[in-house]
């Protein structure tokens, strides 16, 4: 019995790394199945159409539709945000779609104090522009807020199916916001755990090196293929559409769609008056192209290079120097990630030195903003390397020394 289990440990410790890149590969394929299966099944669609009745009241009207078809008996309420932070819903707060699904909200308040009154006095409006506050008839301190985004919020009596749609308030109008299915990117991150984690837990060298291949291939390819399916979806939607990643913000600014680390960018004005950290998606793009180079390097030089697998499990150099090609891989991955910052930054000089309205010129500078990242976080490395060694060293011979 003893030698029954041994052979069988014996097995699995030799299919130990194929059954490790397997689950990997179901992670991956569970990963690309959330992207292509559709999303928000049950969930239902709120328009809405929000216009100014006066200098104090905002109107906001709408439907519920899934599948093209009108939802009734379909609660809807709204909240107003301020620009204080403050939140409160208008009165009254909520309303039940009939047969048509339509629903309508006549008197939102543009500002979170007017709650009674009809008209906001034009002294009150001027305090509110210059000290977000007003001083009452009464001598007291009253809080005024403008509102900057109304909440749009649907749940449907019978069936409990959810929807919503925020509305933001700018200067230009109203903006539409909606939030990016995190669903649909999910296999980047996959791809990159992979690739991290295949030299730690592989003892083979061969499908070590294989699977840390293909991952920096599948991460270059995929981070450009997310790029361009998004910059191909984004523009088919509204100029006044903003969608969310969460930590940024992708919206239209002078006919061009960007990616903003900041606040969305919304404004009419000069390049070089924008504030902000951000950069248009096409120069995004071709960052990540120009970093997917160093991807196409590593393969065609391991391809001209071709590793004895035999000899360096017997060689300690030849393991050495494999074990540096590995990390080498492992470095470019993080490299890839870091890519659309370096665009950014490399298009916020451009801007800076006016330079940023030539086409040609910002391409030619995203292009190489990639690569040149690269180098700079390499050499960054390096050193760090070097000096961590120096300092060991010095170390140890202090302790020799005593």
């Amino acid at each position: 019995m003893s030698e029954e289990k041994d052979d069988k440990k014996n097995k699995l410790s030799d299919h130990r790394d194929q059954l490790i890149v397997g689950v990997s590969l179901l992670f991956l394929l569970a990963s690309l199945l959330l992207a292509v299966w559709p999303s928000d099944k049950n969930k239902f669609e709120v328009l809405t159409d929000l216009t100014s009745v006066d200098e104090s009241f905002y109107q906001i009207q709408g439907s519920i539709i899934k599948d093209g078809k009108p939802m009734n008996n379909t609660l809807v309420w709204l909240i107003l945000r301020g620009d204080g932070g403050n939140e409160r819903s208008p009165s009254p707060p909520s309303f039940i779609t009939k047969t048509d699904g339509k629903f309508q909200f006549d008197l939102i308040p543009k500002y979170l104090s007017v709650t009674e009154s009809r008209k906001v006095d034009s002294t009150v409006r001027e305090e509110v522009e210059k000290k977000d506050g007003a001083t009452s008839k009464s001598g007291g301190q009253t809080s005024v807020e403008k509102v900057l985004e109304i909440g749009v919020y649907a749940k449907s009596q019978e069936t409990g199916e959810e929807g919503k749609k925020i509305v933001k308030i700018t200067a230009a109008g109203s903006k539409r916001s909606g939030e990016i299915d995190y669903k649909k990117i999910v296999y980047l991150p996959v791809i990159f755990l992979i690739s991290i984690l295949f030299p730690f837990i592989i003892r083979s060298n061969k499908i070590k090196y294989m699977s840390s291949l293909i991952a920096a291939f599948l991460l270059s390819g995929g981070m450009i293929f997310t790029i361009a399916l998004g910059i191909s979806y984004i523009s088919t939607t509204s100029e006044t559409e903003t969608l969310s990643l969460g930590f940024a913000h992708i919206s239209k600014f002078n006919n061009e769609w960007s990616f903003s680390l900041t606040s969305p960018i919304n404004k009419t004005e000069s390049l070089n008056k924008i504030q902000g950290f951000w950069v248009p998606l096409w120069v995004l793009l071709l960052s990540v192209i120009g970093a997917s180079l160093f991807t196409v390097m590593i393969i065609v030089t391991q391809i001209k290079e071709r590793l004895d697998f035999k000899e360096i499990e017997s060689n300690p150099e030849k393991l050495l120097k494999f074990n540096e090609i590995i990390e080498n891989i492992v470095r470019h991955q993080f490299y890839m990630i870091f890519s659309p910052l370096g665009s950014i930054f490399v298009y916020q000089l451009l801007v800076a030195a006016e330079a940023a309205t030539q086409p040609v010129t910002v391409a030619i500078a995203a292009l190489g903003s990639g690569p040149v990242l690269n180098i700079i976080l390499d050499r960054a490395i390096n050193a760090t390397e070097n000096l961590v060694g120096k300092g060991k060293k010095g170390e140890e011979e202090k302790g020799k020394n005593k």
